[in-house]
């Protein structure tokens, strides 16, 4: 790789224009990517992978996102150094934004500064813009209105290029940027001062072991996929991203570049999860990218379907350091906050962590959610264990809740391949953040009720 970027970054500043993403019959993109400001090194190469597609002509830039270094079109100067990103656009995003925001400011009391990001004016609306302005060091960012810097002039910017767009011109030097449902479990500012962080200056967090990865991703580029030589090879989750945005600059820009063509690499990458993988790759760094690797748990709640009882998912809960559980993401659509729903889902059983060798067991589903409010991961009764944990968890009874301890295995694929499913009573902290912001929600959704209300009459 080294190599390879020898010959792309040369020591010569010229000028690119023109030229635009062409793709070959094999889907591989090909043709010049156009760029109208000055380039520190052009070079064009060609890979051709055993005969199957050849990649040429690429032209990528040398340089840097942040102050110091350089500052193309007119990107914002850095002006605080920790802060949190929310990409949240529309009203049901925008609804989780604010229950996870309260949550931020009012439970977690934590002060750091957030930003909330959208894209054009359409995807807010008065009175949310008004709450929003209300909450303490809280702003908002149009991102339709920055001067980006193109490396396609036709790149359709929606859904994941937009997170990835508000990591880029965050006004935060040190960024933890979060999923509108993705709420911490404790004060997010700790993250910053863990160990992890301050030697690589990222952390990443995993998926349940979906790895659909398309390896032309890497080998395009003369890279080796990163599974090949990973045994417990995780993909990556990104409803929650921690990055030092000055310490890898020039990661900003391939992952930039990645984005400006999803239309090629989201295809081949389920969207942009794991493109920041691939960017620390290709900017020479790939032993930096930290992800933890372990697991997520599954928060599951029993549903009486048609064909039976299933279990349906409710979203991760992602770990932290010290066993400290770092935050909960309502990754299905059924489990995020819906204002036009009456139902919610939330989980009465926390899965063991998901080993790298868990498959999903036979019979499981994404279906719709039967008198429910949207799609989820259904898995079948067959294939969860409720009892397993009374052999591998101990609890005292206090007042209101229990102190627990658990030392259930993860659960995998190697034995009966059943998920080991715990009572949410084992993980008090988890269920004192779902009360609250059940509740939060349900004050924001009467409160925006009674705003329709008035505006109709």
């Amino acid at each position: 790789m080294t190599a390879l970027l020898r010959r792309l970054f040369a020591a010569t500043d010229v000028h690119a224009s023109g030229g635009r993403l062409g793709v070959t019959k094999s889907g591989v993109p090909h043709a010049l990517f156009p760029l109208n400001v000055p380039w520190r090194g052009i070079a064009e190469f060609a890979v051709d992978l055993t005969g199957v597609m050849t990649v040429s002509n690429k032209r990528l830039r040398a340089g840097s996102f942040v102050a110091g270094i350089s500052l193309p079109l007119g990107l914002p100067q850095v002006r605080q150094q920790r802060g949190i990103v929310i990409p949240s656009g529309g009203g049901q995003m925008l609804a989780n934004a604010y229950v996870g925001v309260k949550v931020i400011r009012d439970y977690l009391a934590c002060d750091l500064p957030i930003e909330i990001a959208y894209f054009g004016e359409h995807e807010i609306d008065s009175y949310h813009e008004h709450l929003f302005r209300g909450m303490t060091s809280t702003s908002l960012v149009d991102l339709s209105a920055v001067h980006r810097l193109e490396y396609r002039s036709d790149a359709s910017l929606g859904s994941y290029a937009i997170k990835v767009l508000a990591i880029i011109y965050s006004s935060f030097a040190e960024v933890l940027c979060l999923d509108s449902d993705s709420i911490p479990m404790h004060d997010p500012s700790a993250l910053f001062e863990t160990a992890s962080y301050k030697e690589y200056g990222n952390i990443f967090w995993s998926d349940a072991n979906i790895n659909g990865l398309d390896a032309i991703v890497y080998q395009m580029f003369e890279l080796q996929p990163p599974w090949v030589a990973e045994e417990a090879f995780l993909a990556a989750e990104s409803g929650q991203i921690l990055l030092n945005r000055q310490k890898h600059a020039d990661v900003l820009h391939w992952l930039w570049f990645v984005t400006t063509n999803s239309d090629f690499f989201y295809a081949r990458m389920h969207g942009d999860k794991d493109t920041y993988r691939l960017a620390f790759a290709l900017a020479d760094k790939a032993g930096e990218y930290h992800q933890i690797k372990v697991g997520p748990q599954l928060g599951l709640m029993p549903w009486k379907a048609a064909r039976g009882l299933v279990y349906v998912s409710a979203g991760f809960v992602q770990p932290g350091f010290a066993n400290v559980t770092a935050f909960y993401h309502r990754v299905e659509s059924a489990a995020k906050f819906n204002p036009s729903s009456p139902i919610m889902l939330t989980p009465l059983f926390i899965t063991t962590e998901l080993s790298h060798t868990w498959r999903r067991p036979e019979g499981s589903s994404w279906s719709k959610v039967e008198w429910g409010p949207g799609w989820a991961t259904h898995y079948p009764a067959s294939g969860v264990d409720t009892t397993a944990h009374e052999a591998c968890c101990s609890a005292a009874h206090h007042t209101h809740t229990h102190i627990s301890s658990c030392s259930c295995r993860p659960t995998s694929s190697l034995e009966d391949n059943k998920i080991i499913a715990i009572p949410i009573a084992y993980f008090p902290d988890l269920q004192r953040l779902l009360s609250i912001s059940q509740k939060i929600f349900l004050d924001y959704r009467h409160d925006l009720w009674l705003h329709e209300q008035m505006i109709q009459t």
